[in-house]
């Protein structure tokens, strides 16, 4: 949920333009989950994966990743500008790089850990409530990825502009995908 928070501030700080940002817990108990989700995967912009361990064992996650990727080529294509991909990945912990789906791969992850100085083999998350350091990191990482997430959208919206002939590009969502 912090990161959720601080994000979406600052992506639409460095867009200068209401963005939307879009969680799976925001689905209602009536709505169908499943349905609700691959709609608006169907329309999201990008992806944000927050990855751990157990998120490359999960299925849920591997079938979100499939339906964002398989919309995103039949609309677009994953990379903008051949370059650019349109998933993010954070890092809560360490994971298998080799374990990570193909359209998951080649790029890399903004990492919310790092070495606790006085115990190099131990890692702690970065996380605003800890203070010092910690804060000072977090909104570092936090200022990346925030930034690369209003760039990436700016290219896509000179893209849909150019392509339509236009320059009012429309409102675009970020879907932020729970941890697990």
């Amino acid at each position: 949920t912090r990161l959720h928070q601080d994000l979406e501030q600052r992506v639409r700080n460095y867009l200068g333009s209401d963005i939307r940002f879009w969680r799976d817990c925001e689905i209602r108990n009536n709505e169908d989950f499943t349905n609700k989700i691959f709609r608006r995967l169907a329309k999201t912009a990008t992806l944000l994966s927050v990855l751990s361990p157990s998120f490359l064992q999960r299925e849920w996650c591997r079938r979100e990743l499939d339906a964002f990727t398989g919309n995103a080529d039949s609309q677009a294509a994953v990379l903008v500008d051949e370059e650019k991909s349109r998933i993010f990945k954070v890092e809560k912990m360490p994971v298998d790089r080799d374990a990570l789906p193909p359209a998951m791969q080649g790029t890399k992850t903004y990492r919310f850990y790092e070495p606790d100085p006085s115990q190099p083999k131990r890692l702690h998350e970065l996380r605003p409530l800890l203070g010092g350091e910690y804060y000072r990191r977090y909104f570092e990482e936090m200022d990346e990825l925030a930034k690369d997430i209003a760039a990436l959208l700016k290219d896509m919206a000179r893209g849909m502009a150019a392509a339509a002939d236009q320059a009012q590009p429309g409102r675009v969502t970020v879907y932020v995908a729970e941890t697990t």
